[in-house]
């Protein structure tokens, strides 16, 4: 008899434990319902706004991309052109590639 008095109580227990963790759950799933809904009903009206930042964002990348690359071009050339002038006149009079 004591036995199933400690195993109801033991199972009681258990319910009383876990029923904060359910209603926890129900509230969260409850919450993002919501919040899906709500997502599906903003995006239609959103959606031309955000094509138009992104199409203003590429283009603005673009123009980032050629702007750095003119200015990139020219140092990179003069910073060669002192190893390239060596290059030439160690090949022009080196002593092993004489005939």
């Amino acid at each position: 008899m004591f036995y199933e008095i400690v195993a109801v109580a033991r199972d009681w227990s258990i319910l009383i434990l876990a029923l904060p963790a359910l209603v926890l759950l129900a509230l969260q799933v409850f919450i993002l319902w919501h919040v899906t809904r709500a997502v599906r009903s903003f995006s239609p009206r959103v959606r031309p706004a955000l094509r138009t930042a992104s199409s203003a964002v590429a283009r603005a990348a673009d123009a980032v991309e050629q702007t750095r690359t003119k200015v990139e071009r020219p140092v990179l050339r003069a910073r060669a052109m002192p190893a390239q002038i060596r290059g030439f006149t160690r090949a022009l009079f080196s002593p092993r590639h004489r005939r």
